[in-house]
């Protein structure tokens, strides 16, 4: 018997290779996919339940413009939702990169200068952090911040959760090769 998942049977080899950071939330979504996966503070998620969420995040994502080699950035505190953004970013062949959330304004920009992501995920404290910095975010490359919070400035009109919550889920992995990054990690 092959599990289902989003009421289809799903075959690992199609949804990744060895190659494939998001390969091994594949398999185990495959494998075991009512095993719990996350859980944090009131949140409880299965494998499957965090594939889909993931393939959701991929498919929001390509539709803010995410392409190979772009790159998502990461700012806010310790969530569940970091689950599904560090597997669905590489998924579409981009480049996740989480920042460090007690970082200041001044030390976030530096990284962000250094990234130039497309996107920024960020939680309630970091998005007060941005709310006045659109141009210089802008500068940086970032077009669209998307706040994991509900409305924490009325400057920011991304909602993740609107944006996740509407995507279609990106039906295959974008293919990569060995050389392309998935991960960023600033030490």
């Amino acid at each position: 018997l092959r599990p289902q998942l989003a009421g289809r049977s799903v075959n690992p080899v199609a949804v990744g290779s060895p190659l494939r950071l998001d390969a091994i939330l594949a398999h185990a979504a495959w494998s075991q996919p009512s095993r719990e996966a996350v859980r944090f503070e009131a949140t409880c998620w299965t494998y499957a339940e965090v594939y889909d969420r993931s393939r959701r995040v991929a498919g929001a994502l390509q539709q803010l413009g995410v392409q190979k080699g772009d790159r998502v950035a990461w700012w806010a505190t310790n969530r569940a939702e970091f689950v599904e953004v560090f597997f669905g970013v590489p998924a579409l062949g981009a480049i996740v990169s989480p920042l460090d959330h007690w970082w200041t304004w001044d030390d976030a920009l530096v990284a962000l200068d250094q990234l130039r992501p497309r996107v920024i995920i960020v939680g309630a404290a970091q998005a007060a952090l941005i709310a006045n910095h659109h141009e210089v975010l802008a500068s940086a490359g970032v077009q669209t911040v998307l706040c994991l919070d509900p409305r924490p400035a009325a400057e920011l009109d991304h909602s993740y959760q609107h944006h996740l919550e509407r995507a279609t889920a990106l039906p295959q992995p974008t293919p990569v090769v060995p050389s392309d990054a998935a991960v960023i990690f600033f030490t």
